[in-house]
């Protein structure tokens, strides 16, 4: 029955996020995360392929401080498919104590699951690599994207990007992030 669960999933999941052998591998995370520097919005330039963001362009992510402390989420795309703007609500959570850049982050409207949110490196200014990795029986999952803070950044902060993608030995699998003639993100 394992098999055939994981065979499903293989399936599934063979079309979108990167799927291995495994546990998922250890990377590092930033160190001495500060999260109201990382506040505010993100441009997504690229990602591993999703099937949450599939058919998006013009993607954003907003991360404001709620009163408890979590961290309000708000994921905007356009999808080029209905040709109407596409927004999702959660919320993130510090999972760690350590103050290593590792949070949590739950979308209640598509369920109450806690998916990690490791940010593998950010200088809080220009970029962020993302990654994201769920074990499921003898295989991992995984989610990663690349974050700046202007729509169009410059070729520094480009280099900067693949340099971290490097030395986490990240797989060659992107996708580019549609960002021209993108409507306006309310």
């Amino acid at each position: 029955m394992i098999s055939l669960a994981v065979f499903s999933l293989v399936l599934v999941g063979a079309s979108t996020q990167i799927i291995q052998p495994g546990p998922c591998p250890p990377l590092t995370v930033q160190q001495n995360f500060d999260l109201p520097a990382y506040l505010d919005r993100w441009y997504q330039q690229k990602k591993y392929f999703n099937y949450f963001e599939e058919n998006g362009i013009c993607n954003t992510a907003t991360y404001t401080l709620n009163p408890n402390e979590t961290v309000a989420v708000r994921n905007y795309l356009f999808n080029t498919v209905t040709q109407e703007p596409d927004t999702i609500l959660g919320y993130a959570t510090v999972g760690s104590d350590s103050g290593e850049a590792k949070l949590l982050v739950s979308f209640p409207s598509v369920g109450n699951y806690d998916s990690p949110y490791w940010v593998l490196e950010t200088d809080y200014t220009r970029f962020s690599v993302v990654w994201s990795c769920s074990e499921f029986a003898t295989e991992n999952l995984q989610f990663a994207w690349v974050l700046t803070r202007e729509r169009f950044p410059d070729d520094a902060t480009l280099a900067e990007i693949e340099r971290v993608i490097a030395d986490n030995q990240l797989a060659d699998r992107w996708e580019i992030t549609p960002n021209d003639n993108c409507p306006e993100d309310p």
